[in-house]
């Protein structure tokens, strides 16, 4: 019996997306609770978000993404090379799929570039049991004639999860701005519950439990509690460079972990 250990297993790509949208209270974002069952992030708080599937990057999507340009944002990504563009693109267009899988918000437009409205609430909720139902993305969109605008993403952080873990992913975290007109409701198989809260409210009612928000979600939302607005956290999340970030897993289990992202002031840590 050999002691030589297994190699780590290769984090799959994978995208998650911080809605914002101002509050009475401050700056809120878009929670999920993650069921007892689930096999990563078993009951924590999550942002939406899932893995990339191959589809995410096929040509046939992309068309129905007029104003989205895979070398601008390939460009800050670093991923500026033909197969970094697809790899980009894909992670893009998987946001804006979890997003409308897990939410019902669909980060997009009617064919027409008309802005979605509640009017639109009935064809949405249609389209998004379809894809539930196994309908592939582009079939989806084509048959309730919507478009997608990964454009609107801001890409904002990258984190990959520690070595030894038995299931990796290696995330790219977005931030958008909520649709106002568009009403959040969670999928009964991918949440037990869902809500808006100010970044800070959120810290606050997983404080100490680090089994309820996951160190990543912890970061951004530390962040995100630093602005007065949406959109001042947008301008500037969106404009920092964005490094990838590997915790080691014996940092990650003794609790010796920033709560800042690299170039954040003042640095803070737990």
């Amino acid at each position: 019996m050999s002691d030589t250990p297994s190699p780590p297993v290769t984090p799959r790509p994978a995208s998650t997306v911080l809605l914002l949208r101002d509050g009475p209270g401050g700056v809120q974002v878009y929670f999920l609770r993650r069921p007892a069952r689930s096999s990563f992030a078993a009951s924590a708080y999550v942002f939406p978000g899932g893995a990339v599937d191959a589809e995410d990057s096929a040509d046939e999507l992309l068309v129905l993404a007029p104003s989205f340009d895979p070398r601008e944002a390939a460009a800050r990504m670093r991923l500026d090379d033909a197969e970094g563009r697809r790899a980009c693109a894909g992670l893009h267009v998987a946001a804006v799929r979890e997003v409308f899988e897990e939410t019902g918000i669909l980060i997009g437009a009617r064919e027409d570039a008309a802005m979605l409205s509640a009017a639109d609430a009935d064809d949405l909720a249609a389209a998004r049991r379809a894809l539930l139902d196994g309908t592939p993305f582009a079939e989806v969109l084509r048959r309730h004639g919507l478009l997608i605008a990964p454009e609107r993403l801001a890409y904002v952080a990258h984190f990959i999860t520690p070595a030894g873990e038995s299931r990796r992913y290696d995330t790219r975290f977005f931030a958008c701005p909520a649709p106002l007109e568009q009403e959040a409701a969670h999928h009964a198989a991918e949440a037990t519950e869902s809500g808006w809260y100010t970044a800070a409210e959120a810290l606050r009612m997983t404080e100490g439990n680090f089994g309820m928000m996951l160190p990543p979600t912890r970061i951004m939302c530390n962040e995100v509690s630093r602005h007065d607005t949406a959109a001042a956290a947008l301008a500037d999340l969106g404009a920092r460079p964005v490094d990838a970030i590997l915790f080691s897993i014996d940092d990650v289990v003794a609790g010796r972990l920033p709560m800042s992202l690299p170039g954040s002031w003042p640095p803070e840590t737990v």
